[in-house]
């Protein structure tokens, strides 16, 4: 079913799409001065309106209020079978800003399960597998952080040989200096080094694990 745009006549919905539709800020002052009326619309004139307000409050980064609301167009497009509304795939555009806000508010394992739904609807957006890979690496891996406990315990153990070099060995014992200079600078470049390999190796794992699941999604379907 598609949804188009109708000629609406209340004042109210008028003196909305008065608005530039780039004014977010605008659209959303609007909205909430005169929400109890907005809610007293036709289903049509509402609809829209309510669709340019959560619109507004993702642009302009009010990600938690939005995920609040974009729940009710997105429950309604499925009830009344809204494939596009004013040209726009409206089901699939609420579902990726709602991925999104999950994402920036750092929810990530709920931002993981949106793009992964996403996926399944159209496999050949390469973009949702990317926001996928990155809702997977920012929830962290076993091999990360243990990579980070290892680097940590290095950078620990070098403040140490410094700490016993400068209190100790340059005043007492200078000829053995050389040597804790280089055992020093070995354990920080191997801190910095188990980190990174961590922090790598857990990046390709996640890019791995998004696009396997995007390959096979789209196996699936041409299956089927």
């Amino acid at each position: 079913m598609s949804l188009s745009k109708p000629t609406y006549h209340s004042k109210l919905f008028l003196d909305f799409k008065s608005i530039h539709p780039e004014a977010h800020r605008e659209i959303i002052r609007f909205f909430d001065e005169n929400e109890k009326a907005i809610y007293q619309l036709g289903t049509e004139e509402f609809f829209d309106l309510y669709v340019s307000y959560v619109d507004a409050l993702f642009v302009i980064g009010k990600y938690r209020k939005h995920l609040l609301l974009v729940d009710y167009i997105v429950e309604y497009s499925i009830r009344q079978n809204i494939y596009t509304y004013n040209e726009r795939d409206l089901f699939y555009e609420m579902l990726m800003c709602k991925g999104l806000s999950y994402l920036y508010t750092y929810e990530f394992k709920q931002a993981e399960a949106i793009f992964r739904q996403l996926i399944r609807i159209d496999p050949q957006q390469a973009e949702v597998s990317r926001f996928l890979e990155k809702s997977l690496r920012h929830q962290g891996a076993p091999v990360q952080h243990r990579t980070r406990a290892i680097g940590i315990g290095l950078l620990i153990i070098s403040a140490l040989v410094i700490g016993i070099e400068i209190l100790l060995i340059r005043p007492f014992y200078e000829m053995y200096t050389p040597v804790f200079e280089w055992s020093r600078n070995l354990l920080f470049l191997l801190a910095c080094i188990t980190m990174l390999a961590g922090e790598l190796i857990h990046r390709c794992r996640c890019r791995q694990q998004a696009r396997n699941f995007r390959l096979e999604v789209n196996r699936d379907k041409i299956q089927n």
